[in-house]
This record gives C-alpha cells, structure tokens and sequence, in this order.
C-alpha cells in the first residue's frame, strides 16, 4: 500500500489539494457505482491520463462543501440553540 500512497502523490496531473488528501492518513472506501457512472469517468481518466482515483477523490472535495453546508443547515434546524432557557 506504501508504494501506492507514495506513487499517487508524485503523480504531475494532481493539483494541490489531492497532493495534500494523498499524502493525509487514508481510508479505503469500497463503492459501487452505475455502470453509466463509470463509463464516463474511465473516458475522462483516458483522455486526460489522470488515474479515476484521482478523478473520483477530485469530485468528492470539490463536491462535499455544498453537500456540508447543507448538513450544517439541516443540523441548525434539528438542533436549535435554547437562547439559555429550559424546555
């Protein structure tokens, strides 16, 4: 595994920010996904030469900051502050 970790992160076409998620502590995630899914993430992974790992890790944090100020918002509203009073 050591020598994939360090392998992704000497990999040119990653930016910065996947530089830093590869070279972080990693746990491995096992996920299905459509066949339609994947057809177009092989197809950008031969046409720009960036492995779908990279792809994938790519759409996940350009992704997840909306997807968290969502929670964030649904948790204000589950979790209202008590202004300092009992209920």
């Amino acid at each position: 595994m050591m020598h994939q970790s360090k392998q992704s992160t000497n990999n040119p076409s990653l930016g910065h920010k996947e530089k830093q998620l590869a070279q972080a502590d990693r746990n491995r995630v096992n996920l299905t996904i459509p066949d339609k899914l994947n057809d177009v993430i092989e197809r950008c992974s031969l046409i720009t030469g960036i492995p779908k790992t990279a792809i994938i890790m790519q759409a996940m944090v350009e992704g997840l900051p909306p997807i968290l100020s969502r929670a964030e918002a649904l948790e204000a509203t589950m979790n209202p502050k008590q202004g300092g009073k009992n209920r």
